[in-house]
């Protein structure tokens, strides 16, 4: 005969602590298990869920793994393209280094990767970018920094601290210009932009692999993308193209016209490796969402699903139907979802577990909760 109470079982078969403990040792809990429900607010899925990931056995998966691994590894150039609004961007994690701090930040840094391309921003956003005359456009399909006045010069510095051999500026002029570029403090390089549509890339002669100090001036009218760094070695790249105030909508092919945020960055990295999507906070009844993802896996199949969390206390008219929209393209394309509303919670959870800036975006510390699901997701271990 077995005995049961060796084994941790009560005379009702039910198992005591010590059995629980063992049991423990093989076995996850039942909340944690394949198959076991999805978030309500999703609805029925058919999916496998392993909280906080749906899908977590989609091909998208392993081979994103296998390409971050190339990267780190096997001396590959590989692309990471990060898109999404506010709460990809960074914004009001303060200090002029949102970059850093933004979930695209923690992810890269814990990967050891380097940023494949920096957009031009504000310094109180990101402080190696100093510029004079020069703001954000106001229509949100625009990035970068475009000339306020044109009958004043547009000055700027940046500073890329990472060890490079060079790169390139990403500039628009509808008109043309000429740029006078001078690196670490050296003779100024003349440089011409063509007038045109779309961004041009603008390459300064550049010695050495090490940190290096950019200023360009211009009398010209002129908007800067960014900058694009070129390496001495391949490596693993990760670049944050959140746009704050973008809807998923601000991403169609064409919107923005030849310089929107689709096109914009499909002129720099034309084709990036993976994209990883955090869209839903931003529109209405999942407006642009499928429109977005069809752009996605037009492009690369290697993607992530990213639904936003630290929304709202229920899933309101706006919400509502742009999560779930979220969750219907992880169905139709078959690719992994981290649900950052299971990471963080809604707005007034996050906002009692310290995770929140505002109402809205994630502190430093939930943007670390968030880069911590996804890493959870991309292990290449």
């Amino acid at each position: 005969m077995v005995d049961l109470n060796f084994l941790g079982v009560t005379d009702a078969r039910e198992l005591t602590e010590e059995g629980k403990r063992v049991v423990a040792k093989s076995f996850i809990p039942w909340g944690e298990s394949i198959g076991s429900q999805t978030p309500a607010r999703a609805g029925l899925r058919s999916g496998i869920w392993t909280p906080p990931v749906y899908r977590p056995d989609a091909p998208a998966t392993f081979r994103i793994r296998g390409e971050i691994a190339a990267g780190l590894f096997a001396e590959q150039d590989v692309e990471i393209v990060c898109i999404g609004d506010s709460k990809t961007k960074g914004s009001s994690t303060g200090g002029g280094k949102q970059p850093e701090r933004s979930w695209p930040g923690v992810v890269r840094r814990a990967l050891g990767a380097v940023e494949g391309f920096i957009v031009a921003a504000p310094a109180n956003e990101d402080d190696r970018w100093n510029p004079t005359n020069m703001e954000r456009g106001t229509d949100v399909n625009l990035d970068g920094l475009g000339t306020i006045n044109g009958a004043s010069p547009s000055v700027f510095s940046f500073t890329y601290s990472e060890a490079h051999t060079g790169g390139s500026f990403w500039i628009y002029s509808a008109a043309g210009a000429t740029v006078t570029i001078t690196v670490d403090g050296g003779s100024g390089q003349s440089i011409s932009v063509p007038a045109g549509g779309s961004y041009r890339q603008i390459t300064p002669t550049v010695s050495g692999n090490t940190s290096h100090t950019y200023a360009l001036t211009t009398s010209g009218a002129i908007r800067v993308y960014g900058f694009r760094p070129t390496f001495s070695v391949a490596r693993l790249k990760i670049t944050n193209l959140g746009r704050p105030s973008s809807a998923a909508t601000s991403w169609a092919t064409g919107s923005g016209g030849a310089i929107g945020l689709w096109s914009g960055f499909r002129t720099v990295i034309s084709d990036p490796d993976v994209i990883l999507c955090q869209h839903g906070t931003n529109g209405a009844s999942g407006g642009g969402i499928p429109e977005l993802f069809a752009q996605i896996v037009g492009v690369t199949d290697l993607a992530v699903v990213i639904a936003p969390g630290g929304i709202g206390t229920t899933p309101d008219t706006q919400f509502g139907p742009m999560y779930l929209a979220v969750w219907d393209q992880a169905d139709l394309h078959n690719l992994p979802l981290v649900d950052n509303a299971t990471v963080l919670g809604n707005s007034d959870e996050a906002t009692a577990r310290g995770l929140m800036a505002d109402t809205v975006h994630e502190n430093r510390r939930g943007q670390a909760w968030v880069a911590s699901a996804i890493l959870h997701l991309l292990d290449v271990t």
